[in-house]
């Protein structure tokens, strides 16, 4: 549902402020007393449906700039920091265990790349 403003209400709403001014001091206290004697916090429910929550959940996505929003980019990529942390975690171990298993005591590569070291032989 796009939410298109009326121009005259926009105009009207100009006037208004300009009429009204700022709070004065006694304005403000009243204000404040009304909302501590009323407590509206107390009576908001939020929504109460699936349908509604699901409009709700949906209201930061108006002014977003892509797609999708940086929160679902991070839901989406989740997945992949995991398996690449896994892998490292596992390269470590293979290495380490590479390591202490050879018994010539030099180092096998286990990353299929060449070493940059030049042998000696």
């Amino acid at each position: 549902m796009p939410n298109f403003k009326s121009a005259a209400r926009v105009a009207a709403g100009k006037r208004n402020r300009q009429l009204r001014g700022a709070l004065s001091p006694v304005g403000r206290q009243r204000l404040r007393d009304a909302v501590l004697r009323d407590r509206p916090w107390e009576h908001s429910t939020g929504p109460r449906t699936a349908a509604g929550k699901a409009a709700v959940a949906n209201n930061g996505r108006k002014t977003q700039k892509g797609n999708t929003s940086v929160r679902q980019q991070r839901a989406a990529m989740s997945e992949v920091r995991a398996m690449a942390s896994q892998l490292r975690r596992l390269r470590k171990e293979l290495a380490t265990l590479t390591l202490s298993s050879s018994a010539s005591g030099k180092f096998k590569n286990v990353s299929g790349r060449k070493s940059s070291r030049r042998s000696s032989d």
